[in-house]
């Protein structure tokens, strides 16, 4: 009997505890892992912010191309914290995943004129968070 291929398109499957808020203390690594099943293979990639991640220094996107996905971040810092997305494509279709992290006890300094620090941390099970707002003024 001969083998009979079926096109199907992408599907995403990872562990029920993804689906909660990521809570990852500040220095520790960050890591997303997802399978993939698809005919024919899709082609995955993970963004965070709009812009697809790509392997560097602290980051790496690994899989075996057929069936599994990882994205790891070493050391993280505030600014990693955030939504993570991965998405799985083929001739068929695609299939995406969403994932929130958020980076406890580590400062995150954004903006040019003021300064806003935000920060999280732990004591006990209580997560608390905090933000403070500095006003730049120059007197001309």
């Amino acid at each position: 009997m001969p083998c009979e291929y079926r096109a199907a398109a992408p599907v995403i499957k990872y562990s029920e505890s993804l689906k909660d808020t990521q809570k990852i203390k500040a220095g520790e690594s960050l890591v997303l892992s997802v399978n993939i099943v698809g005919t024919p293979t899709p082609k995955t990639s993970w963004w965070f912010k709009g812009t697809e991640i790509k392997s560097g220094l602290d980051v790496s996107v690994e899989g075996d191309v057929v069936t599994f996905s990882r994205l790891m971040v070493k050391n993280t810092t505030g600014d990693v914290t955030g939504k993570y997305k991965v998405v799985a494509e083929n001739s068929v279709g695609s299939d995406s995943a969403e994932f929130d992290v958020i980076i406890l006890g580590q400062f995150t300094i954004v903006s040019f004129n003021h300064l806003v620090v935000y920060w999280t941390f732990l004591a006990g099970s209580t997560e608390y968070r905090h933000t403070l707002i500095f006003a730049a003024r120059c007197d001309a």
